[in-house]
C-alpha cells in the first residue's frame, strides 16, 4: 500500500479574523482568550509545528455522529456542545447554519464539500425550488474558519483551487435580489417615497421585482392604481412588520368575530408549517399514552423475535399514528391546509402548550412556541395600530363555527388574491374531465402567472378529496413537478367581490334576460366575469352597483349643512334593500354600496357622516380640504367601467368641456366625475360620460357665477356597461329628480 501514491485533500490552516464574512459570528461556546493562539499561514508552519501530526491522529476511535440544522429541536441542537462518549470522536454533520451562527468548541477538522442547497425564487412565475450549487468564496472561508476556533485545525476542501477561483462567486446573492420585496416597497410608499425605481438602494432589486411587487400591492388595495401612492389601507398594512398579505388578512379579520382565529393563522403562516414531515418520523415521536390500540400493538411487538421485523412493524405503527393525527386536525370539513394549522394551534393552547402534546401530534415544539409568542406580539400591534379593537389572546380558543370557517376561507383568499389555481379541464377542453378522478392524484391545475401544469401536493388535506374547481395556495415549488402547498378551496363566485381589481366583465347576457323592478325604475342584468390575466371564466353575476356622488359640501365662511329633505332621503337610502314607497316616488333605485366625493368635505364630522351611509367612501382633495391624505385624483374600476374622479379646480378653464376631455383622456376613463363649479352638469363627449354632481349644500361658488347655487347630488346606478344617473335637486324646497342614461359602446371611445 505504501507504493501506491495517495491523493490527499488540500489542507489549509486559516486565520478566522482574516476571512471575508457575510454574517456576524455568535459564539455559544465558553469564553476564550484569542491571544493564547498564534495562527500562521501554511508557509510558516508545518504540521508538526502546529502541535499535532497526522500519525498521532490515526486512531480507531468510533465516531459519535450528530446532526445540526435549523429545524432541529433546541435540545437536540445543544447536544453538539456536550462531551462525546468516552473513547469516541465527535462528528457533526451540519447544514450551512453552522457557517457563522455558532462556535462549537473542540472542532479540529472541517470537511467542506463546497456545495449549498438554496431556495431559489422565480420572480416572473412565483415558483420556488431548492437547488444545489456552489457556495460563495466568502461562505467557503467562513466554513474553513470553523476549524481551529479553540485550537489548531485544518479545513479539507473537496474541490480544487481552480474551481474555487473560477466558479465560486465572491458573495452570495443578497436576499433583496432573490426574494419577494412587496414589504419593502409598501414601507417606502407609506413613507411617501413614491419613486422607488430611482431610490439609491445599496444593492438595488431588479425592475421586474419592483413591478411584480407593485402589482401585488395594487391587487391587495395597498397602492392606488392611478396615483401609485399608498392608500389608507396600505399605510395601515405597513404598520405591521409582516408580509403585506398577512397584514391585509389582519385588517379585514374582524368580520364574524374572526380576529382571534386570523391572528392565530397569521402567526402560523409567518413561522411556517409546524407539522413534522412523514419522512422525519422516528421513535422519539411515539408517545401516545391515550391510544389503547397502539399500546396493545406495541405489546405484541415484544413477542417478535426478529429485530428487523420488529423495527419494520414499529415504523408502521408510527406512521399510522402520524396519519391519524393529521386526519384529526384536518377537521370535519377538510377544505384548507391553513385551517388544519389553526386546529393544531387551538389544541396546543388548550392543552397548555406541553411538549407531550407536540410528540403525540407530530408537531415541532420550537415552532409551536414561536407561534404562541407571535400571537401575543401581533395582538399588541393590533391594539396599538387599531384603537378600539380590543384584541386579546384567547388561551382556550374555541373551534370556529361553520359561518366563521367560511369567513376565514374568504379572508385567506383576500390575502392570496393573486395566488389562485383553477382545475385545468375548466379552461382547457383537451384536458381529462374531473369526473374521471376520485381524488386530486394526477389532476392538473393552472395558475395565473405560468403556463406549466401544477399539482396539489400529497401532504395537502385536499389531496384525497374530489378535485376542487379553484384553490388558493401559499407556496408553489418545483421538484419533478410543480407542486402547490398551503391550499384552501374557494368558491369561484367569491372572486367577483374579493378580487375586483382582477375581474373584467363582458356584455350583458341575453339569458337570463334583463328585468325591470316593480317601480320600473331599475333594470337588472347578468354578465359573465373573467378573472386574471388569462381571463378565466367565472359564474354569471348580477350586474348592479349604486354609487352616491356628492361634493362641495362646505366652503369656509359660508358653511351650509345638508338640506333636511336630503338628509331624510339619504338616511332612508343607507338601509334600503328595496325602494320604499316614498323612495319610489323619488325614483330612488335601491341601497347605496359606495360613496364618491369630488372634494371640499372640509371637516371630520362630514366624513364620519358619509361613512354612516356606506362603508366604502372615496374622496379626492378639494381646493379647501386640509386633509393631505386625500389624493388629487383617483380611478375607480367598477365592472368594466373606469371612473375617474377629480375635484375640478385643476381643470382650466373651470368646467370647460375640452379641458375636461383632456383630463379624461389622460386618466383613460370612461366616466369622469368632477366638481368645483357647484353646478350640476351631465353630458357625453367623444364616447365618454362627464358628471358634475354640483354642491350638496348649495354652498357659495368661487367661480364667479352670480346665480344662486341649487343644492344637488347624484346617484349612479351601474349595471354592467349601462349607467343610469339620478340627479336630485332641491328646487323651491321640493326634491326634483331627473334620470339620464349612458351606455358605453365597445370600441367607440376616442383615445
Amino acid at each position: 500500500a505504501k507504493d501506491v501514491p495517495e491523493i490527499e485533500p488540500k489542507k489549509q490552516a486559516l486565520e478566522p479574523k482574516e476571512v471575508d464574512v457575510e454574517a456576524e459570528d455568535v459564539d455559544f461556546g465558553k469564553d476564550l482568550d484569542e491571544e493564547d493562539f498564534d495562527f500562521m499561514s501554511d508557509d510558516e508552519l508545518s504540521d508538526g509545528e502546529e502541535g499535532f501530526s497526522e500519525e498521532e491522529e490515526q486512531v480507531e476511535a468510533p465516531l459519535h455522529v450528530l446532526p445540526l440544522y435549523s429545524l432541529l429541536p433546541t435540545a437536540a441542537q445543544m447536544r453538539v456542545f456536550e462531551e462525546p462518549p468516552e473513547g469516541s470522536r465527535l462528528c457533526i454533520v451540519a447544514t450551512n447554519v453552522a457557517e457563522t451562527s455558532l462556535t462549537i468548541p473542540g472542532v479540529r477538522y472541517v470537511v467542506d464539500c463546497g456545495k449549498v442547497k438554496e431556495r431559489k425564487y422565480d420572480v416572473q412565475t412565483g415558483v420556488q425550488s431548492f437547488e444545489v450549487d456552489w457556495t460563495s468564496k466568502a461562505s467557503a472561508d467562513q466554513r474553513a474558519g470553523r476549524a481551529g476556533r479553540t485550537g489548531p485545525g485544518h479545513c479539507y476542501r473537496l474541490y480544487s483551487s481552480a474551481v474555487f477561483n473560477d466558479t465560486f462567486p465572491q458573495f452570495s446573492l443578497p436576499e433583496i435580489q432573490r426574494m419577494p420585496i412587496e414589504g419593502v416597497i409598501l414601507s417606502m410608499k407609506s413613507m411617501n417615497i413614491d419613486n422607488v425605481i430611482n431610490f439609491p438602494f445599496p444593492t438595488p432589486p431588479s425592475r421586474v421585482q419592483m413591478r411584480k411587487a407593485g402589482q401585488l400591492l395594487t391587487y391587495l388595495g395597498a397602492i392606488d392604481p392611478a396615483t401609485k401612492q399608498a392608500t389608507d389601507l396600505g399605510r395601515l398594512m405597513a404598520a405591521f412588520p409582516i408580509s403585506p398579505r398577512f397584514a391585509k388578512m389582519l385588517i379585514i379579520g374582524q368580520q364574524h368575530n374572526c380576529l382571534p382565529y386570523v391572528i392565530a393563522i397569521v402567526s402560523g403562516l409567518s413561522v411556517g408549517d409546524p407539522f413534522i414531515k412523514d419522512y422525519q418520523l422516528d421513535e422519539s415521536n411515539a408517545d401516545n399514552e391515550d391510544d389503547d390500540e397502539a399500546d396493545v400493538a406495541r405489546m405484541e411487538l415484544q413477542n417478535i423475535k426478529s429485530g428487523a421485523v420488529a423495527e419494520k412493524e414499529e415504523r408502521k405503527l408510527l406512521r399510522r399514528d402520524y396519519f391519524k393525527a393529521q386526519a384529526k386536525h384536518a377537521g370535519r370539513d377538510p377544505s384548507s391546509d391553513i385551517l388544519k394549522v389553526l386546529n393544531v394551534i387551538g389544541a396546543y393552547e388548550f392543552e397548555g402548550g406541553s411538549e407531550s402534546f407536540c410528540n403525540n401530534n407530530f408537531v415541532r415544539p420550537k415552532a409551536m412556541e414561536e407561534i404562541h409568542k407571535l400571537r401575543g406580539q401581533i395582538t399588541n400591534l393590533i391594539n396599538v395600530n387599531c384603537p378600539g379593537v380590543n384584541a386579546y389572546v384567547d388561551a382556550k380558543l374555541p373551534p370556529p363555527t361553520d359561518v366563521q370557517l367560511k369567513a376565514l376561507r374568504q379572508i385567506i383568499l383576500a390575502g392570496s388574491i393573486d395566488s389562485i389555481a383553477i382545475r385545468k379541464d375548466l379552461v382547457d377542453s383537451t384536458a381529462k374531465p374531473a369526473a374521471h378522478y376520485k381524488s386530486c392524484h394526477g389532476v392538473p391545475y393552472k395558475v395565473m402567472w405560468s403556463d406549466d401544469d401544477v399539482y396539489i401536493h400529497p401532504s395537502s388535506v385536499l389531496y384525497h378529496q374530489p378535485p376542487q374547481p379553484m384553490v388558493t395556495y401559499q407556496e408553489m415549488f418545483q421538484t419533478t413537478k410543480v407542486w402547490l402547498k398551503g391550499l384552501t378551496s374557494i368558491e369561484p363566485k367569491w372572486l367577483c367581490k374579493i378580487g375586483k381589481t382582477l375581474c373584467t366583465y363582458g356584455k350583458p347576457l341575453d339569458h337570463p334576460p334583463p328585468k325591470m323592478n316593480a317601480e320600473k325604475t331599475r333594470q337588472t342584468c347578468y354578465a359573465v366575469p373573467s378573472f386574471g390575466p388569462k381571463s378565466w371564466p367565472l359564474p354569471p353575476v348580477k350586474m348592479e352597483q349604486l354609487v352616491l356622488v356628492i361634493g362641495d359640501l362646505h366652503i369656509p365662511h359660508r358653511v351650509h349643512d345638508l338640506p333636511l329633505k336630503f338628509k331624510k332621503l339619504l338616511v332612508g337610502l343607507k338601509s334600503l334593500d328595496k325602494a320604499s314607497t316614498h323612495a319610489s316616488v323619488l325614483q330612488v333605485p335601491g341601497k347605496i354600496q359606495q360613496i364618491v366625493s369630488t372634494g371640499n368635505i372640509c371637516d371630520k364630522e362630514t366624513y364620519d357622516y358619509l361613512r354612516t351611509i356606506a362603508g366604502d367612501v372615496c374622496i379626492v382633495k378639494g381646493d379647501y380640504d386640509e386633509n393631505t391624505s386625500f389624493p388629487q385624483s383617483k380611478v375607480l374600476i367598477i365592472g368594466n367601467l373606469r371612473i375617474g374622479v377629480v375635484h375640478g379646480h385643476q381643470v382650466i378653464p373651470w368646467g370647460d368641456m375640452e379641458a375636461l376631455s383632456i383630463v379624461a383622456r389622460q386618466m383613460d376613463c370612461d366616466i369622469l366625475l368632477s366638481g368645483h363649479t357647484h353646478k350640476f352638469e351631465a353630458f357625453e363627449n367623444e364616447g365618454r360620460f362627464f358628471v358634475n354632481p354640483g354642491s350638496a349644500t348649495g354652498a357659495y361658488s368661487a367661480t364667479g357665477d352670480a346665480t344662486e347655487t341649487i343644492p344637488s347630488f347624484v346617484l349612479m346606478d351601474i349595471q354592467g356597461t349601462n349607467v343610469v344617473t339620478y340627479v336630485y335637486q332641491l328646487v323651491d324646497d321640493e326634491v326634483k329628480v331627473e334620470k339620464i342614461e349612458y351606455r358605453r359602446q365597445y370600441g367607440n371611445r376616442m383615445l
